[in-house]
């Protein structure tokens, strides 16, 4: 899943001090196509960095499948740091 994320990061990671860490929270249906907009429930305290990572979520678009082939649901939240992607 980072790695599909992370592709679609749009971000400098030097252009925020230290590594703050977003939390997003997603829908998805049961293919894993993400429904709706992602919401952060916790703020990394860069407005700019929150926006990229939501970005890079919708960007996505579909959620892998998990080993046994589903999309867990509900989908664990996702934690972004800048300097990770």
């Amino acid at each position: 899943m980072a790695a599909l994320i992370k592709r679609n990061v749009v971000f400098d990671p030097n252009s925020v001090p230290g590594n703050p860490a977003v939390e997003i929270q997603i829908q998805t249906s049961p293919d894993g196509t993400i429904v709706g907009t992602p919401r952060i429930t916790k703020s990394s305290g860069n407005p700019t960095w929150d926006d990229a990572a939501v970005r890079a979520v919708q960007r996505a678009e579909v959620m892998p499948r998990d080993t046994d082939g589903r999309v867990p649901s509900p989908f664990p939240i996702i934690v972004m740091r800048p300097k990770d992607f």
